[in-house]
């Protein structure tokens, strides 16, 4: 009975593989020209994913999300565009602010480049601050204020949260603002314009000062090196920084539980708003009850340090706080990274 209830079983099972084969194309049911369709497939996707082929014969473009906001339909770019003030700004919603930027920020950078675009035309003896640095004020002025005015309304308006989650929603906006400013003065062109019109005499003194700024930050960001081997040192350098950069960060980070400042008491708090107590309950949703604790991190330690009244426990946690990754440490340590960092600056 047995032996016959496992040969239904696998009798069944087989035509369930063969049912889904005439569907899926399973590749243990199919033909050799199927594997060998399978297989190369197989490679193709293996190449594409982890590196570019030999010979490209296509190619796709991903187009970003463009927001559909323009001054008749945002409160937050209408302003902008009629020099209002924070009344106004008061009604515009926090996806107006927002997508509004974002558009501001586009649009500047495809001005941007056709700016530049048109710059490479021209010849030097048609330099001008009319035609080299002028087209791009107005418009940077708006997408500066945009971008300063989205940042305090975050900060002051918004709904509360962690420093991360504030972070991830700022952080393209951050770097398409960045980018778009590095592109402008990292283009030879521009730069040669900038290096030609600083040393006119003609020029008014704001004007003057803005090119020497210009010129200033393209020193110091390394972009006026054009020699490959310089390049290269500096490149080299970019990559040190970042990497004791990041040993820095991680030891910082590894050390944010390694001391932990309980309190059960809650006269030691008798002070702190409930927004505080809530950031250094252990349990969240009991906050008025206790525990709390303050661990070494920006965001528990310094609320921890402001509203406990427990001087000595206060004093603990101020000395931890300070000598946090440091010569206290010998794994943690960071005063290598520190050193190589400004060294390598």
């Amino acid at each position: 009975m047995k032996l016959l209830t496992s040969g239904i079983s696998r009798v069944a099972h087989i035509r369930s593989i063969c049912n889904l084969s005439k569907t899926r194309g399973f590749p243990l049911l199919t033909s050799n020209n199927d594997k060998v369709n399978i297989e190369s497939r197989r490679g193709i996707l293996f190449k594409m994913g982890n590196q570019p082929p030999t010979q490209i014969v296509g190619y796709y473009v991903v187009f970003p999300v463009i927001p559909d906001e323009t001054v008749e339909n945002n409160t937050f770019l209408a302003n902008i565009a009629q020099n209002g003030d924070w009344p106004t700004l008061n009604s515009a919603t926090p996806k107006e602010m927002y997508e509004g930027t974002v558009r501001s920020l586009m649009e500047y950078g495809a001005t941007v480049m056709e700016h530049l675009e048109h710059l490479e035309q021209n010849k030097p003896e048609q330099y001008s601050f009319d035609n080299v640095v002028d087209p791009l004020l107005s418009e940077e002025y708006d997408v500066d204020y945009a971008f300063n005015t989205l940042l305090v309304k975050m900060l002051t308006d918004w709904t509360e949260c962690s420093n991360k989650s504030f972070d991830a929603d700022f952080h393209h906006i951050k770097v398409m603002s960045a980018r778009d400013r590095m592109e402008k003065l990292g283009n030879p062109a521009f730069q040669q314009a900038l290096k030609d019109l600083y040393q006119s005499e003609s020029l008014d003194p704001w004007k003057k000062r803005l090119i020497e700024w210009y010129l200033l930050e393209i020193r110091a960001s390394g972009m006026d090196k054009t020699d490959e081997k310089e390049r290269k040192v500096i490149g080299s350098w970019s990559r040190f920084i970042d990497e004791y950069r990041s040993k820095y960060l991680t030891n910082i980070l590894s050390t944010n539980d390694q001391h932990v400042f309980s309190v059960s008491d809650r006269g030691s708090l008798k002070d702190a708003p409930p927004h505080i107590l809530k950031t250094l309950a252990v349990d969240k949703n009991n906050y008025n009850d206790g525990p709390w604790r303050g661990l070494m991190t920006p965001s528990s330690i310094l609320p921890f340090l402001q509203y406990c009244n427990n001087r000595q426990l206060r004093a603990t946690a101020w000395e931890r706080w300070i000598s946090k990754a440091s010569f206290e440490h010998d794994f943690y340590n960071n005063s290598i990274n520190i050193e190589e960092i400004r060294h390598n600056k």
